[in-house]
């Protein structure tokens, strides 16, 4: 009998990734339409951005749009302040740690965004850029690489980005973590895993951004653009797991119904209406009222977070479930 080798213009070898494994080896065109016909052909997993696309930006430690551009973040080592980039698999296969070098710790310069949009969020200040390497290992949240935002009690850790457009609805998917153990004094309210507004105003009480936070008595919080007055009773509030457990936190608004829900939770929703002004977009760093407060820097970890400019309100299920088929969450 003649071997499964395929015959010139056709030979298909089923990805790594699949689905369905029972098609194995190199498979003539004609085999390959059996099996599709079957439904036992394997079809290889696609990636988040490629399952729900047009974010306006994408950070993740690992791929999540194929034909991303290799490197997801841009690493300086503490031993000599060396900077060079590295992609999700360079992350996880060691080599990372290995440049990082045992003992030393290595924080995140730039983490790129995967959309296509090229919003970079990056950080030039060191001791502010969060940490993806302690003492040589790569931080992890549940077995997966994380990036570090507690750190500096004095100094917002953050990474900025700038955005070119304004929406005023948006959805937010992100993956992240609420530390337990923090210096004594000091409680950590509100620190933000996104926000999104004018230079040095994204804040609760200002009308014209909004912010997904976390803070200290584990509850997520999200506030849209709103009226001064009421921002102290206008947030979307949800009660989030365990401290150091790591869980799914999506925000979103439509028209003037902002909600946010936790894993598979429901979701709570308020109404808020105002004016977005999304000049600049960060993640991480204190929220300020002004004069800036050094206890309300994000206490955690982000692991992933993927921003639309526009109301994916009826893919949150699907972004919740495909992250958490990577993530394991719950």
């Amino acid at each position: 009998m003649r071997g499964r080798g395929g015959y010139i213009g056709f030979n298909r070898v089923p990805a790594a990734a699949a689905y369905n494994s029972a098609a194995s080896g190199v498979w003539t065109l004609r085999e390959a339409e059996s099996l599709q016909t079957q439904s036992t052909w394997p079809l290889t997993t696609p990636l988040l951005l490629d399952s729900f696309p047009s974010a306006a930006a994408a950070y993740s430690l690992r791929q999540v749009r194929a034909g991303a551009s290799a490197p997801v973040v841009r690493v300086r080592r503490s031993s000599d302040s060396e900077e060079s980039d590295f992609s999700s698999s360079q992350i996880t296969d060691g080599s990372l740690a290995a440049w990082v070098g045992a003992g030393n710790d290595g924080f995140v310069a730039t983490w790129y965004d995967q959309s296509g949009n090229g919003v970079h969020a990056s950080n030039t200040t060191s001791n502010s850029q969060p940490m993806l390497v302690s003492g040589g290992a790569v931080v992890q949240r549940n077995s997966k690489p994380a990036v570090n935002f507690a750190r500096n009690v004095t100094l917002p850790t953050c990474l900025s980005a700038t955005l070119s457009s304004n929406n005023q609805n948006w959805t937010v998917a992100s993956v992240c973590t609420i530390q337990s153990s923090r210096p004594a004094g000091h409680n950590f309210d509100y620190g933000r895993v996104l926000s999104v507004g004018n230079f040095n105003g994204e804040d609760f009480n200002n009308q014209s951004s909004f912010v997904m936070s976390l803070n200290f008595q584990t509850i997520g919080s999200v506030s849209a653009p709103n009226t001064l007055l009421a921002y102290a009773s206008a947030f979307a509030l949800v009660s989030l797991p365990a401290y150091d457990a790591q869980y799914i936190f999506c925000g979103y608004k439509s028209g003037s119904t902002v909600s946010c829900r936790v894993n598979n939770g429901n979701a709570v929703s308020v109404t808020q209406s105002g004016t977005l002004n999304a000049g600049r977009l960060r993640l991480g760093a204190s929220i300020n009222y002004g004069i800036g407060e050094s206890n309300s820097v994000l206490w955690g970890t982000i692991q992933e977070v993927i921003y639309y400019q526009t109301d994916r309100s009826s893919d949150v299920a699907g972004l919740i479930a495909e992250q958490n088929s990577y993530y394991n969450t719950f």
